[in-house]
């Protein structure tokens, strides 16, 4: 058990509510495999029973145009414990090191996340690639992690019938076009979220929340 192997006393530093303090969880992250790339902040306090259950996840948001939407991403990323934040195609993303845009363009788009996502930008680490084949090619490569697209085909299995693997790549498309056939290729299951109204789909972000509380459901007992 992860929790067996920290030092005594910062086991015994949790609080009254059995949440654990953030260097205890930054400890059980690290054991996990989850590592830090622009996050500023220490993980929020998570009850240990949660977070020995949570899967590993990694969200990837492609081709999103709002600001808004990014925003409202890292905010339900932060609250499921999501390991870090793929950023790529013309999403827009905060600042970054060695950030190439025009230093108004970057901090317009910085403040318009900052507004939905209220800090979370800071506390979910996060990558930007251009090119998701970059990020794709990699992972086929070298870390093999299993891709579940969220998006309705043909073939697409209802979100209430997918049991998870222990780590997996939530992959977000284009709002109003969808994941392009290229990408979905590279998935090794794709999942739709189940209407009953006369809409067709819902919002990428609020469809983010809905899919990774279902993808989540172990961890939440």
């Amino acid at each position: 058990m992860l929790r067996a192997q920290l030092p005594k006393e910062l086991v015994a530093s949790e609080t009254p509510r059995g949440e654990a303090h953030p260097i205890v969880l930054l400890l059980l992250r690290q054991k996990k495999g989850i590592y830090k790339k622009h996050a500023t902040r220490h993980p929020a306090k998570i009850p240990y029973s949660i977070l020995e259950t949570m899967p590993r996840i990694i969200v990837i948001a492609h081709n999103i145009r709002s600001t808004h939407n990014v925003g409202s991403i890292f905010r339900t990323a932060e609250g499921f414990g999501v390991e870090r934040i793929i950023l790529s195609g013309y999403t827009p993303y905060p600042t970054i090191p060695g950030d190439t845009r025009l230093p108004h363009i970057r901090d317009k788009l910085t403040a318009q996340i900052h507004k939905t996502a209220l800090g979370a930008e800071t506390m979910v680490p996060y990558e930007y690639d251009e090119q998701l084949d970059t990020w794709l090619c990699h992972n086929e490569e070298h870390e093999n992690i299993p891709i579940i697209a969220l998006e309705q085909t043909p073939d697409s299995i209802n979100l209430r019938d997918f049991t998870p693997p222990d780590t997996f790549a939530l992959l977000l498309g284009e709002e109003v076009h969808g994941i392009e056939q290229h990408y979905l290729n590279y998935c090794d299951t794709i999942l739709e979220i189940p209407m009953s109204g006369h809409k067709e789909s819902f919002n990428v972000s609020v469809a983010t929340g809905i899919a990774l509380y279902a993808l989540t459901a172990s961890g939440h007992a």
